[in-house]
């Protein structure tokens, strides 16, 4: 068995997530930038043993703007339901096509 294929039971997780890496090792939960950076991490940490889990979470979907749009109608709502129609229309205006 050669060095790298030997593991420790530790495990190093790095996730893309949309603007940037997370690394997650020791208890630790480090952020950083770049392909190369996360290459650079699981090669390291593979050769201590440890078990290298890869996520790519960059594509997560996003809200549509039709469920943008409802969810800014239920906020509107419940401002003119509590009595804030100033607060509802000032939210409403800042929605507007």
């Amino acid at each position: 068995m050669d060095k790298e294929s030997r593991t420790t039971g530790k495990v190093c997780k790095l996730t893309n997530g949309r603007l940037s890496w997370l690394l997650e090792v020791d208890g630790m939960r480090i952020p950083f930038t770049g392909m190369e950076v996360a290459e650079y991490f699981a090669d390291h940490y593979k050769k201590l043993g440890y078990e290298i889990i890869m996520k790519d979470e960059s594509q997560t979907p996003v809200m549509s703007s039709q469920k943008i749009a409802v969810r800014i109608n239920d906020i509107v709502k419940n401002l003119k339901d509590r009595g804030l129609d100033k607060e509802a229309s000032q939210i409403k205006s800042l929605f507007k096509k």
